[in-house]
């Protein structure tokens, strides 16, 4: 228990690949964000590089607060190596960081 929440800890072997699942290689992780970015300024972001199925924002559990980061998915796996070229453009005055 950390801070009243429960904590989940799974030993991994040192060296172990993490096995990826058929999501995972839909997503991007878009850091750096403006805290002011909206799900909107990420569609105007990928526009052109696949159908966006969902995006999950990063926000503080207790105060709702944006954390700058968040997990776009897309529909198919084939728009995340377009959405991995946005990498380093603007989104609201800063440039973001496009990972998979």
């Amino acid at each position: 228990d950390i801070e009243g929440r429960a904590v989940r800890v799974t030993p991994t072997r040192p060296g172990a690949k993490k096995e990826r699942s058929s999501k995972d290689d839909c997503c991007v992780i878009v850091k750096n964000m403006h805290f002011d970015a909206s799900e909107a300024n990420l569609g105007e972001l990928f526009h052109g590089c696949g159908e966006v199925k969902e995006v999950r924002m990063g926000r503080d559990r207790r105060t709702g607060k944006p954390k700058g980061f968040a997990v776009v998915e897309f529909t198919h796996a084939g728009a995340v190596d377009q959405a991995v070229k946005r990498c380093g453009k603007q989104l609201r005055g800063r440039p973001v960081r496009v990972e998979r």
